[in-house]
This record gives structure tokens, sequence and C-alpha cells, in this order.
């Protein structure tokens, strides 16, 4: 186990040296962290190639299903709820036995979920089928952090994250659009249909094409095992052999031998076969239940309760946006059809598009630039010095889309309200989460459990108050007070721009005794 002792005031969790500024050195050269092995198997040496439907078509289910909008947004809470509480079911087991069996449990049971919600015939049922969707979604943010982690260096992180956001904003804005067309020729139940064989689909590439990215490194005699080293014995009788026994008074030899040997070896480690890549389980020693309750020790870690509570108002005007737009749009004075509702998500995805651009290959291009300037010194905080430009995309948007919604002006106005509200939660999602993997990799699993339960609980509780709140307020004012709550919520992470790394020093003993905590 690495020791974790000592002061940490000069280089807490997160700090480390990206631009080495020594003499002779180019500070051009990005040092590389984590720090690779020799190992082909390291999936950080792996080659980089390799590497919300239902709201549109409520209108038609409220008829087949006897039942209200504001009753189905229920089922919307379950799945939220399913979301906030699975990753504390599933993550754990992630962590010791593997990221591959978690996600492809996770998947099999949301492909199960899709074909139940397929032939539903009662509002419990929806709201059944929709926890089991969010139990098996949640193994999403938390396991996906945690590949990011195992695969990419810390100046190729925003731009990972932007490929994992783009996938989540795909299925957020992309996924309705389809689902509208086959609702509105087909029936609704013929959009989940299509979703369930292509998650069936999903599941078996998973299972024949999802390698392990969780490495152990190799001990130096796994018995056993057709890559092991010899043991130090064994090298110790190989040298005696090829170079007579050692002198009296002169046990270097036998020593350099050793050595030597040990070096080669690690140029002689066999890449895995592929069915070594595809075994199912890759177990380690980690106390199971240290790795169940280290989630509630880490919550408090400034960096990652900042976050959690932050993006959960983010999360919640996304639930809102995707509530009111059948609300908005298919009745007077728009009354699109169940397909055109779709449409409107056309706007919101291409401004994610730019959000993931700004977040995710920017963020990463200036962290470079910063590191460099601060005498090649990395800090995780210098990611949020970007997100003044979501705070303002979310609140912009938010207002934009429901003050002209709500007054049924033309629709490109909404829809550029709903774009500057995706380009805002793309950014900030893909900055912040990116800024917690820096900081915490060895606990990201507990953060992202943590940061998934907190950011949830605002969705969950929304559809239960928000008819209330619009019936007091209305739409036009309930928008304009989300868009208020999104830039002061911004303001949250001020605290961390100012006082960053002095939080980090202060909380590096708790981060370093959870790390060490769960491997006793």
């Amino acid at each position: 186990m690495a020791n974790f002792s000592g002061d940490h005031t000069e280089h807490p969790p997160g700090t480390f040296l990206m631009a080495d500024h020594d003499a002779g050195s180019d500070p051009n050269v990005m040092s590389l962290h984590p720090k690779p092995s020799n190992d082909p198997n390291d999936p950080l040496a792996t080659d980089k190639a390799r590497v919300a439907v239902q709201p549109t078509f409520w209108p038609q289910m409220t008829v087949d299903l006897h039942t209200s909008m504001d009753t189905l947004s229920h089922g919307n809470s379950s799945k939220l709820a399913g979301l906030a509480i699975g990753g504390f079911l599933i993550v754990p087991f992630a962590v010791k036995y593997g990221r591959r069996p978690a996600y492809i449990f996770s998947t099999a049971l949301m492909t199960a979920a899709s074909w139940w919600s397929s032939r539903l015939q009662s509002s419990p049922e929806q709201i059944a089928a929709n926890f089991l969707t969010g139990v098996s979604g949640s193994v999403n943010e938390a396991c996906v952090q945690m590949t990011i982690a195992d695969l990419f260096f810390v100046h190729q992180r925003g731009r990972a994250n932007a490929g994992y956001f783009f996938a989540i904003l795909f299925g957020t804005y992309v996924t309705p659009i389809a689902a509208g067309s086959l609702a509105a020729t087909k029936g609704w139940r013929w959009s989940y249909y299509a979703l369930s064989i292509a998650l069936t689909v999903e599941t078996l590439l998973l299972v024949f094409g999802l390698e392990e990215t969780k490495f152990v490194l190799p001990t130096l005699s796994p018995t056993g095992d057709r890559h092991a080293l010899a043991t130090m014995a064994d090298r110790d009788k190989l040298a005696v052999a090829q170079h007579g026994p050692m002198p009296d008074g002169k046990p270097d030899l036998v020593l350099e031998q050793r050595n030597s040997m040990q070096n080669a070896s690690a140029t002689l480690i066999l890449p895995h076969t592929y069915w070594e890549r595809m075994r199912l389980i890759t177990k380690t020693d980690e106390n199971l239940l240290q790795v169940l309750l280290r989630p509630l020790y880490v919550v408090l870690l400034p960096h990652i309760l900042i976050t959690s509570v932050a993006f959960t108002f983010p999360i919640t005007w996304l639930v809102l946006v995707i509530i009111m737009n059948p609300m908005f749009f298919a009745n007077p004075p728009y009354n699109f059809t169940t397909a055109v509702v779709g449409y409107m998500n056309i706007g919101p995805f291409i401004g994610s598009l730019f959000g993931l651009f700004y977040g995710g290959i920017l963020s990463d291009w200036s962290v470079k630039w910063l590191a460099r300037k601060n005498g090649g010194l990395y800090e995780p905080e210098m990611r949020l010095y970007l997100l003044i430009g979501p705070a303002f995309a979310m609140c912009g948007g938010l207002i934009l889309y429901g003050v002209t919604a709500s007054a049924g002006a033309h629709w490109i106005w909404p829809s550029i309200g709903g774009a500057l509200f995706a380009a805002g939660l793309g950014a900030h999602g893909d900055i912040t989460f990116t800024m917690i993997i820096d900081t915490y990799r060895e606990v990201v699993a507990e953060a992202f459990i943590n940061v998934t339960f907190i950011q949830n609980l605002g969705g969950i509780i929304l559809p239960l108050v928000r008819p209330s709140v619009q019936r007091v307020l209305g739409p036009r004012n309930q928008f304009i007070l989300a868009g208020g709550i999104s830039m002061l919520v911004s303001f949250m992470f001020i605290p961390l721009y100012v006082w960053g790394k002095q939080l980090r020093i202060m909380s590096a003993g708790r981060y370093y005794a959870a790390v060490e905590k769960v491997t006793r």
C-alpha cells in the first residue's frame, strides 16, 4: 500500500507537476499523470481508437393508460429515485470485481425494463419500470468516471468527459426525435420496441466486446499466471548457473544479475489474449463492507460536496424542461404533433455540441496553458475558470425558453433558449466532473455515487411540487425563477476558486484515510 503520510501543504490531492520547467527541459512537453507503467495491458496504454424518451409521447400514453401527464411525471421521479440509490447497490461491486460485470449487468437490467415498458398496461407499472430503469442507469455516471480515470491522463480527461456527456445529451435530445416519429406513425409502444431491440444488441456487444479497464499491477510471482515473472530465488539460481558461484565477499554479482533480469522482464510481459480481456471478474482485495460505506466518508470532501449540490440544480432544470416541452408544444397555440414535439430537441442538441467543445477540448487546452503559467504546477481548480460561460448560458437559456414558450412566440425562440441551456449544462458537467476525477482519483467511484444521489434529489421532488408552483407563479415566472436560482448556484464554486487548494490541504488527511481504510 502506498504511504500517504507526510506533509500535504505543498502537493495536496490533485496538485502535480504537469510541465517540467527544469533547465534543459521542454516546457511544452506534458508530464503524464497518472504515471503509466511499461505493461502493455495497462489501460493508460490502450489505443484510444478502441476506446429520456417518454415525455415526447406522454400525450399518447395518457389516453392509452387512462392517466394524466402529472401522474406520468411521477414515473420520471421514480426513475430518478432509482438513479439516486442504485449507485450504492451496484458501484461498490464494480470497485471490487471490475467495471465489466457492472456494465453488463446494468445494461441487461435496463434492457429488461425497456421490454417491460413496451407492454405497460397501467400507471403503477410505468412507475415500477421507470424505477428499474433508474437503478440500471445509476452505473452510468460513477462507472464511466472510473473508466475515464483508468484510461486517460489528466490533460485528456476533459475531452474524454466531453465524449461521455455527448452520449448523455444525445440520448436526452436526439432519441426523443426518433421516439416521437415512431410514436406518431406506429404508436408509442413501438418507440419502446425499437429501444429494447437496440439495448438487446448493446448488451451482446458488451458481453463480447467490452474490455475490462480495471488494472492490477502484476506481482513478481503470481503463481499460475502465464505472464508471471520468475521468483527471486529462481533468478538467483539462473544467475549462478550462467556466471558460476559468486566470489566470497562479492554478493553484488547475483544482485546485479537479479536487477538486470527484473528490468528486462518488464519488456517481456505479453498482452492479454482476447479471452483474458473478456474475463468477467477482475477481483482485488478491497474490503467490500468498507467500499459500501466509503461514500458516506468522502461526501464531505469539499470539491465533492460542492459539485454534488451545485449540479443538482441543472439536473432539476433539465427535468423541468423535459416535462414542460410536451405541455407547451402539444397544446394551443402550438398544437404540434408528437413527431414535431420531438423535433424541438434539435436546437438543444446543437447547443450541447458547443458546450461540450467548450467544457472538453477548450478546458483541456486551458489547464495546460495555466499550468505552464504556474511554473508547470497543475491545480484542479484551474478548470473552474471557464465556468462563467456555462453560468450565463444556463441562466439566459432557461429564461428565454420559458418566457417565449409561455407567450406562444415563434418556435425558434424557445429552441434557442433550450440550446443555450443545453450548452451550459454540458459544459458545466464536463468541467466540474473532470475536476473531481483530477482531485480525488482514488475515490472516483464513491465520489460519483454521492454526486448521482444528491443531484437527482431535485428531479425527484420537482414533479411533485411543480403543479403547485406553476399554479401560483405561472409557467413564465417559473422559468424566470429557475434562471435566477441557476445563476446564484453558480456562485457556490467561488470558494473553490479562492480557497480550493487550502481546502484540499485541510481535507487531505480525510481523503488519504478513506483510501487506506478500504484496503484494510
